[in-house]
């Protein structure tokens, strides 16, 4: 999903975006979560942990997919990667972890969907092949 989204990501669209909010909506989530916890993080301490919060929740999704495909893993993947395609354009506003997507460019709408479509092409494509190759053994 990422190179996917870097691919259409520009340095306008990029300086477009921060004119909305500085950080990305899972920098504001990291920094709550660390506030949380009494640490008090500073801008290195959030960009470390950011990422591996994207990550975890892209496996997590990824796993959820995998428990729900039994009979139709491309159905369940992209079920799954519409419903993070809805989170990250309506929910992470409701958490106020972003402000609303009408705010920003949307070109970072078109990239969002993009790289949600090209995640669950990635999930159907390999929870199909884990099963043909279940089939085989």
């Amino acid at each position: 999903m990422d190179p996917v989204t870097e691919i259409l990501y520009t340095d306008d669209i990029k300086r477009r975006e921060s004119e909305v909010q500085e950080r990305s909506a899972t920098q504001v989530l990291a920094a709550r979560m660390l506030d949380s916890f009494g640490l008090s993080p500073n801008d290195a301490d959030v960009a470390k942990v950011a990422p591996l919060l994207h990550w975890s929740l892209g496996i997590g999704c990824g796993a959820l997919a995998g428990a729900l495909s039994r009979k139709n893993g491309v159905r369940s993947s992209f079920a799954v990667a519409a419903g993070m395609f809805a989170f990250d354009e309506f929910g992470l506003t409701l958490l106020g972890a972003a402000p609303s997507s009408t705010r920003y460019p949307w070109q970072t709408t078109l990239r969002s969907m993009i790289g949600h479509a090209a995640y669950g092409l990635g999930l159907a494509m390999t929870y199909e092949a884990l099963r043909a190759l279940a089939k085989e053994a």
